[in-house]
C-alpha cells in the first residue's frame, strides 16, 4: 500500500508537468501497464518457480537490497530537504518523481515475494488473486494522484514542495520498514500460513504486518497533515 502512495505523488507531479488530457491519460496508462509488467513477470516467475521454500537461496540477495533500500532511503531523504528549501517559482521540472514512481529493489521483491505468497495460498486461482493484487496497488495509487491533484495542493504551491514533502515521508517510511522487515525474512512461517498451517504461524507475523500497517497510516497522515498546513 505505501508503494503504491508514493507512486501516484510522483505520478501526480508528473501529470502536473503536462498539459492536454490525452497526454496525460498516456502517462497514466504507461505507469499502469509498466506495473502490469512487474506483477505480471512476477506471476509468470513464482508460477514456474516455488521462491518462497527457496528462501534460503535468495536470502543473501535480499539482505544486499536492504542495504540499497536503505542508501535509496536516505538520497530520496535528502532530494526531498533539498526540493523543500529550494524557492521555486512553479515553473521547474524535477526529475525526484523517478524515485517515487520507480520501484527500489526491496520495493519489487515485497511485490515478488507478494505474488509468491498469493500463489501457494491461491494454488488453483493464482492468476486471479495476483491481478487483484495488481488492482488494488493501482487502485491507491490513482486514489492517491486523484486526492494530490484535486487538492489543489499542486496550484496553491510550488508542485516541488509537494514532490518534496512526498519524498520526505516516503524516506521515513523506508527507515521505519527497515526495522520491521528483517522479522519478515523468516518466511518458513509465511510458507506455512501459504500452505494452510496452523494459527500460530499467522500470529507469528500478525505484529510485524499491524506495525508496517500502522507506521503506513502514520507516513500518510503526516503528509495530508503537511500539506493541509502549507495550503493554509
Amino acid at each position: 500500500g505505501a508503494f503504491a502512495v508514493k507512486s501516484g505523488c510522483g505520478v501526480a507531479y508528473l501529470l502536473s508537468k503536462r498539459s492536454g488530457l490525452a497526454r496525460r491519460a498516456a502517462i497514466f496508462l504507461l505507469f499502469a501497464v509498466a506495473y502490469a509488467s512487474l506483477f505480471a513477470g512476477s506471476w509468470y516467475i513464482c508460477s514456474a518457480i516455488d521462491l518462497v521454500s527457496h528462501f534460503n537461496r535468495v536470502k543473501v540477495f535480499f539482505q544486499s537490497g536492504m542495504i540499497l533500500h536503505l542508501l535509496v532511503a536516505g538520497g530520496m531523504l535528502t532530494w526531498g530537504v533539498l526540493l523543500l528549501r529550494k524557492r521555486g517559482d512553479g515553473h521547474a521540472h524535477s526529475l525526484g518523481w523517478l524515485a517515487l514512481v520507480v520501484p527500489c529493489p526491496v520495493c519489487g521483491s515485497v511485490i515478488l515475494f507478494t505474488t509468491a505468497f498469493l500463489v501457494n495460498f491461491f494454488p488453483n486461482d493464482a492468476l486471479s488473486a495476483v491481478l487483484l493484487a495488481y488492482g488494488v496497488f493501482v487502485g491507491i495509487a490513482s486514489l492517491t494522484t486523484a486526492a494530490v491533484i484535486f487538492s489543489g495542493q499542486l496550484t496553491v504551491q510550488p508542485p516541488e514542495r509537494v514532490l518534496g514533502l512526498a519524498m520526505l515521508f516516503s524516506a521515513a517510511y523506508f527507515f521505519i520498514s527497515v526495522l520491521v522487515v528483517p522479522q519478515l525474512q523468516d518466511l518458513d512461517a509465511i510458507y506455512k500460513v501459504s500452505s494452510y498451517s496452523s494459527k500460530e504461524s499467522a500470529a507469528a507475523t500478525h505484529v510485524p504486518v499491524t506495525l508496517l500497517v500502522a507506521a503506513g497510516l502514520l507516513v500518510a497522515g503526516g503528509f495530508l497533515r503537511e500539506l493541509t498546513r502549507a495550503r493554509r
